[in-house]
């Protein structure tokens, strides 16, 4: 099944029309491993310089056209809680506490994380135009109001996925 799913992809590349193209791309300054200490769990400042490592890959495979997809699973809390997140936050986000931690981990993930990559992508290429012009980056949780209810699930977006959709909306 594996090497079907790796055929797949290598299709879908094929089809795609992404090759190799961009000669030499500034290599990251440091290894993400050397973020990952002991307290990293519990480290807010060192998930987000992970992330932001992450996110230059990211962008470099982006720049260089060896891929058009990214996907970030990011399970990492960016709090200082050092409980059982799931069930000591998140089963209880109704309560004023865990609202509030749950809130500050929310912003700090994407003003660390999801704006890091957002402004990494919006960079004039000298057309006057940047990748996240034609890019979607979107950032979701896996739960709306409440830990596992698919209602209220909030979506934010940025860039202009190549003119396909209306930029600057709000929709509820």
């Amino acid at each position: 099944r594996l090497d079907e799913h790796m055929q797949r992809l290598s299709e879908l590349q094929r089809k795609l029309g992404t090759t190799a193209s961009c000669g030499s791309v500034a290599v990251p300054g440091k290894d993400s491993g050397s973020v990952r200490g002991s307290d990293y769990s519990v480290n807010p400042a060192a998930q987000a310089e992970y992330w932001h490592l992450f996110a230059d890959v990211l962008v470099a495979a982006f720049t260089c056209n060896t891929s058009r997809i990214g996907v970030l699973n990011v399970p990492d809390t960016f709090s200082t809680f050092a409980g059982d997140w799931h069930q000591d936050v998140a089963h209880k986000c109704a309560l004023a506490a865990q609202q509030k931690t749950l809130a500050a981990a929310h912003q700090r993930f994407f003003e660390n994380v999801f704006l890091d990559l957002v402004n990494k992508l919006d960079v004039d290429d000298g057309t006057g135009r940047s990748m996240l012009d034609d890019t979607l980056v979107a950032w979701s949780q896996e739960s709306g109001n409440y830990t596992h209810e698919g209602q209220s699930i909030p979506i934010v977006t940025a860039g202009g996925a190549g003119g396909a959709l209306t930029t600057g909306s709000y929709c509820d």
